[in-house]
């Protein structure tokens, strides 16, 4: 009989186990690794999906501070400012999120609601996009990992970007007051009139209130009309866009009182005459050359064929020929020109044309004086019963800013490229030529009609 030895069975059976606690362990360990790993990269993922939300609260906040600022500065610097001031504020990993301005992060530019297409560095802007980031290239570097350097992976690149868009309540970039004037508004040649931001109104009843032949484009959002329209030939323009209005809008600047001449004079306001430039002078008028408070009063008018005429701020009473220029320079910033009795506005010439309104202190403190308070923001005032036509022919050395104000009179504009003011409140409107005129829109008190609102 085979006799089977305890010690041998039991000595096969403890190295079978050990064989099998080994393979356990190795398991055991490769699972930790696993476990890990995934743990790590949970726990990585979470944190990114963190400083992502961090980073689009600053995106957020950037975008709308600076589309708040961006009609105030043309160059968009002050959007641009606005956004990296207010966009840090806001933490993403522990550190206040960097703007570079030189980078790219903050980009001011013009959006289309129609399209939806953000037009970046465009002209008369509306919209600003900011990125906040944190990137190998950015101030503040790519966001570090905490278990991604076990896998060889030590940050990761995370950026979000907002934009915000400056929306406008209905404002009008141009009026035109006559309440039954035929061809109250007139386009025609092949022109192209734009106004940005804003819309127009025509009060006049008659059925060709609005009147349009020819080849012109016009590019208005939207135009309010009590009467009717006629247009004729292949005018680029959708009549859609004519909105029916039951009664007359009342003239936007009715309740600003006009300067009271006679009262100026009687307190002590001294009669400058004429001025005429023919030559190559150069002239300046000084702020006392007529009252300390601001105010000029020339009863011949000013009138340039050449030269360089400096205006310094404030408001210029104009009779007689009122400003008539064929030639020459003129740099008026922060000046109202306002035109009385037989005077008129006759602007023309290849020169420079830089006209800007009188602001208040808060805005430009180099535009303001004493009347500033009542005519902020108003370039140009031809008086309520001066009814003499005015001529505009623009060129792209034509700089006109502010609101030009001729409510009983016929403004006849035409020109190359040139922008005329930011808001016109005319008698009638008579738009022709083959030129570009253009209104970026911003009326005296538009500011607080602005709602910024995010797009992206």
């Amino acid at each position: 009989m085979t006799k089977r030895t305890s010690i041998r069975t039991r000595g096969g059976r403890s190295s079978h186990l050990t064989k099998r606690r080994g393979v356990v362990l190795v398991w055991v360990a490769v699972l930790m690794v696993v476990l890990v790993g995934v743990t790590g990269l949970a726990i990585d993922v979470g944190y990114t999906m963190l400083v992502r939300h961090q980073l689009q609260n600053a995106a957020d906040a950037a975008a709308l501070a600076g589309a708040h600022e961006v009609l105030l500065d043309e160059t968009g610097q002050q959007a641009r400012t606005a956004a990296s001031s207010i966009g840090s504020l806001n933490y993403a990993h522990g550190t206040a999120v960097s703007f570079d301005l030189d980078g790219g992060d903050v980009i001011v530019g013009r959006y289309d609601t129609a399209s939806r297409i953000f037009l970046p560095n465009a002209e008369y802007p509306n919209a600003v996009r900011a990125t906040a980031r944190l990137t190998s290239g950015s101030p503040n570097g790519a966001l570090p990992l905490f278990f991604g350097p076990m896998f060889g992976v030590t940050s990761v690149d995370v950026q979000r970007t907002a934009l915000a868009v400056k929306r406008f309540t209905p404002g009008y970039a141009w009026s035109v007051l006559d309440s039954d004037a035929p061809e109250a508004v007139k386009f025609s040649g092949t022109t192209t009139f734009e106004s940005i931001h804003g819309g127009g109104v025509v009060n006049s009843s008659a059925g060709s209130a609005f009147h349009a032949r020819g080849r012109p484009k016009i590019r208005t959002p939207q135009v309010d009309l009590v009467g009717g329209n006629v247009i004729r030939g292949a005018v680029d323009f959708d009549p859609s866009r004519l909105h029916p209005i039951d009664a007359p809008v009342a003239d936007p600047l009715g309740d600003v009182p006009e300067p009271d001449l006679d009262a100026l004079l009687s307190q002590g306001l001294q009669d400058e005459g004429s001025l005429w430039l023919n030559d190559q002078a150069s002239v300046t008028i000084s702020p006392t050359s007529g009252t300390s408070d601001g105010y000029h009063y020339f009863s011949g008018g000013i009138r340039m064929q050449g030269g360089t005429l400096t205006l310094t701020p404030g408001i210029y009473i104009l009779d007689g020929e009122g400003l008539s220029m064929t030639g020459g320079n003129l740099i008026a910033n922060g000046v109202m020109l306002h035109i009385v009795g037989s005077g008129r506005i006759d602007l023309g010439g290849n020169g420079n044309i830089e006209l800007s309104p009188p602001t208040l202190p808060a805005e430009d403190a180099g535009r303001y004086f004493p009347a500033a308070d009542t005519y902020r923001g108003i370039s140009i005032w031809q008086a309520r019963d001066n009814h003499n036509g005015a001529r505009m022919v623009g060129t792209h050395d034509t700089k006109l800013t502010g609101t030009l104000y001729l409510p009983g009179a016929e403004l006849w504009a035409r020109g190359t490229s040139f922008n005329m003011g930011n808001q016109i409140i005319v008698n009638t409107l008579d738009i022709n030529g083959t030129g570009d005129i253009t209104i970026p829109y911003r009326g005296r008190d538009d500011v607080l009609a602005h709602v910024s609102y995010l797009v992206e």
